[in-house]
């Protein structure tokens, strides 16, 4: 718009060159007086123990890129924080296994993030965990070795090593489902099976984050070229880029057959005073948990 005055002026005014310096800097006040989508929102992506860790960092890294948000608008917090959280209050945000219903009522009165919230399938989690683990990924990660016992899962039998996983695993399936099994009004959810199943449930998913964001803030381009810069972060399109994070399927399939026989309701009865306290349910009520998580979650029972 600055420029167009000035070239209009200079038609009509001799001399008016003289002014090109002038409108110049009205041209920088204009760009100054628009603000960025993360001067105007914030924009919180959530995850849980392998629902997608990894891959949603990836997502919010390409879509800061494109939209030419520096490294200091990105947060990232995990509980243990392993020294690794940063930039608590940052516009963009990945919270990483400690999102529970009262983190998203403090968020939702401190900063009015619109969220969009990873979920999987409750039992593949554990059994993604278990493969994860077992195979030596985060041998220190103090969550699934008994303490003072780093590396204690990667000599572990499968009757040992897969209980000890499910039971460290409820703590965040629960968060889970009792923060995601009725999302609230400021968030979406995504489902992990939905958007790395296939080429077209990526793009649809991710358009679906991207709308819920950025819609009002960007034009319809803008997030197009945001999708195809997340594409780059799709295993379907890019298969050479798995890497430790991915388990093999035969594993995860192999470890789900075996949840039945060496997950009994009594031994996951051992961990439940959280849920009690929190749901209410009677201590002498058999529930099996990970089933009641897949029901509430919308998944066929598969354990």
């Amino acid at each position: 718009m600055a420029r167009l005055l000035f070239f209009l002026l200079a038609l009509v005014c001799p001399g008016a060159a003289e002014w090109e310096d002038l409108s110049m800097s009205m041209l920088q006040v204009e760009k100054s007086i628009v603000k960025q989508p993360w001067e105007l929102r914030n924009f919180t992506g959530v995850c849980f123990h392998k629902t997608g860790t990894f891959l949603l960092k990836e997502l919010v890294f390409r879509v800061m890129k494109t939209m030419g948000a520096p490294f200091a608008k990105f947060g990232y917090v995990i509980v243990p924080t392993y020294g690794i959280s940063l930039h608590y209050n940052a516009p963009f945000k990945v919270i990483d296994d400690m999102y529970t219903l009262e983190e998203a009522d403090r968020d939702e009165r401190e900063r009015t993030p619109r969220v969009v919230g990873f979920v999987r399938d409750p039992a593949v989690m554990v059994a993604s965990a278990y493969c994860y683990h077992k195979r030596g990924e985060e041998p220190n990660n103090v969550e699934f070795n008994p303490p003072g016992m780093a590396g204690w899962l990667l000599n572990a039998s499968v009757q040992e090593g897969l209980p000890y996983v499910a039971l460290r695993m409820l703590r965040v399936t629960e968060a889970m489902v009792e923060t995601f099994e009725k999302p609230r009004n400021s968030t979406i959810v995504v489902h992990y099976e939905e958007l790395t199943g296939s080429a077209e449930g990526f793009d649809r998913e991710v358009t679906r984050m991207l709308d819920w964001w950025f819609e009002g803030l960007t034009s319809i381009e803008t997030r197009q070229t945001a999708l195809e810069a997340a594409r780059g972060a799709d295993l379907n399109r890019h298969p050479e880029d798995i890497d430790q994070h991915s388990n093999p399927d035969s594993c995860e399939e192999e470890t789900l057959r075996q949840m039945d026989r060496l997950l009994p309701a009594d031994l996951l009865e051992t961990y439940r005073p959280i849920s009690v306290r929190r749901s209410g349910r009677s201590m002498e009520a058999k529930v099996k948990f990970l089933r009641d998580f897949q029901k509430r979650m919308g998944y066929p029972a598969t354990i």
